[in-house]
């Protein structure tokens, strides 16, 4: 299925819908499959930002950005060669329209398809991609510092949808929204300034009173600049080859981070970005066929005019449905990994199924992962077999007093959000350094470690002394200061099976641990 895109036209009149831009020139839309030949386009990607007005060109209940024409008008003037243009405002089908459905659910394959992607960002970003559009050299100073705080300003990167949207493109540019000319830089070069401009405060630099400033580590820059820190990440994933080579823990440390509007959202910008075609299909017609259902359709009916008082049962609607739909979303996530053979969303704050040989598997419903900060390496490869989950390419770690290897790697790591204090900073401060970086145990507010003799074990719930189980820590997704972790007890039903009981943080050096430890399958009822 092709999307509708926007043309220009000669025509004084047509019949499609269309909308006059400021230079006088028409733009119909059109079905791209009612062309005689299919037109390269360009996809357009925006934050919509607050207070949409009514869309000119369908009326009734559709609204659109205050900011659509305008990036419109700049993504035009930045290709003035456009021959097909691609903005959600006007391209998807209206509200009512039964082709809008579909037609959302196949965004990342728009964005996939189109010959470029334009992402048209607010006029805080002016002085940085100007900057950038320059080339900010590597051995950036503190003068080029103001640019990138007022990057951090813009709002792009913090939707969900942008997730996708980015991920998803083969060719990538940027530009400020009403400055067409002199900040249209590609992703790469974007991507470049941002690194040398960061790194400007990871060297020693004078104050303003003239006092030498310690430099400031990575960790500490990155929390400094949270959508900064966003910016890079998915600037860094958009670089992958594969989008199958993307861990889902990967990909929801980045969503999870983002706003969106509707739960659902969260899980099917994520599934958007690492599908491929046959499971996009299949994760489509489940949601159309769930969405579509009698009884939704008979439920969502009578609590909203069931009653006299339509706009309290509205709420109703709310209060039932979104659940559901955030359940469907996420048990058709969970399913696209498993189909995809990546299980490393087993690493969340969720609760954990009661269901025979399921003890390991969240619970359908909003998967925040264990820690949100950025990871790296492959897939947590796993597979169904003998009523169980087969979870490989796991570490088993020995209980014991801590080694002097891992007290050292800790200790490097926790002096990372110190960069001013000259004496060794407690090894006990791990915890609080884990809270820094998003994680936080849910009954245990002073995140108590299990030790280990190659680091330590953060639980997500409390675990009892006479309840501690076998730690087993992921081989290939790993952290900087460390990998998620899981820890089992002994199954009941054959000493080859054990029992998920938690699931957490090891902070240690898994790198070095590779080297002398084996790899194994770890099997869970």
């Amino acid at each position: 299925m092709l999307p509708r895109l926007l043309i220009p036209t000669d025509k004084s009149k047509v019949l499609n819908p269309s909308i006059v831009l400021d230079d006088g020139r028409r733009w119909e839309i059109v079905n791209a499959s009612s062309l005689p030949t299919i037109l390269p386009y360009i996809c357009i990607s925006y934050a919509w930002g607050d207070n949409p007005i009514p869309n000119p060109v369908f009326g009734g209940p559709n609204l659109m950005s205050a900011r659509t024409i305008s990036v419109l008008q700049t993504a035009l003037h930045a290709l003035p060669d456009a021959a097909a243009i691609w903005i959600d405002s006007f391209c998807l089908p209206p509200r009512g329209d039964p082709s809008r459905t579909d037609s959302l659910d196949r965004m990342g394959d728009i964005f996939e398809k189109a010959s470029k992607v334009v992402v048209v960002l607010s006029e805080e970003s002016y002085s940085f991609l100007k900057l950038a559009k320059v080339g900010i050299p590597s051995q950036a100073d503190m003068t080029h510092t103001p640019a990138l705080e007022a990057l951090e300003k813009d709002t792009w990167v913090t939707r969900a949808w942008t997730y996708q949207e980015i991920t998803k493109s083969n060719d990538w540019s940027f530009v400020t929204e009403g400055h067409p000319l002199n900040t249209f830089v590609d992703g790469d070069s974007l991507l470049n300034a941002i690194g040398n401009t960061k790194r400007a405060y990871q060297r020693p630099y004078k104050n303003e009173d003239g006092t030498i400033r310690i430099a400031d580590s990575d960790t500490s820059v990155r929390l400094r600049f949270p959508n900064i820190d966003l910016f890079e990440d998915v600037l860094a994933e958009r670089m992958m080859d594969q989008p199958f080579q993307r861990s889902a823990l990967q990909t929801m440390s980045n969503v999870t981070r983002r706003i969106r509007e509707h739960g659902e959202d969260y899980f099917n910008a994520m599934i958007g970005a690492f599908t491929g075609p046959a499971g996009a299909n299949s994760i489509r017609m489940n949601w159309k066929n769930m969405v579509e259902s009698p009884l939704v359709q008979a439920l969502e009916h009578q609590l909203v005019f069931g009653r006299p008082d339509a706009t309290r049962n509205e709420g109703i609607v709310q209060f039932v449905l979104e659940p559901l739909k955030i359940a469907f979303a996420a048990n058709r996530f969970m399913q696209t990994c498993e189909w995809n053979g990546d299980y490393s969303f087993i690493y969340t704050t969720a609760e954990r199924s009661k269901l025979k040989g399921q003890s390991w598997r969240p619970v359908a419903d909003i998967l925040k992962p264990i820690c949100p900060w950025h990871s790296w390496g492959a897939q947590q490869a796993g597979d169904i077999k003998d009523g169980g989950l087969q979870l490989h390419q796991m570490l088993s770690v020995r209980s014991g007093a801590l080694s002097a290897e891992a007290t050292r790697f800790i200790a490097a790591w926790v002096g990372c959000f110190y960069p001013d204090q000259i004496s060794p900073v407690p090894i006990e401060n791990v915890g609080q350094c884990l809270q820094e970086v998003g994680f936080s145990s849910s009954t245990d507010k002073n995140m108590a470690a299990i030790e280990l003799e190659d680091g330590y074990f953060f639980p997500q719930w409390g675990v009892g002394e006479d309840n501690i189980g076998k730690v087993y820590v992921s081989a290939v997704i790993r952290w900087v200061f460390g990998a998620p972790a899981i820890m089992i007890t002994p199954g009941s039903r054959s000493q080859h099976f054990g029992t998920f009981s938690n699931v957490g943080i090891f902070v240690g050096d898994v790198q070095e641990m590779k080297k002398r430890l084996n790899e194994v399958t770890v099997r869970l009822e």
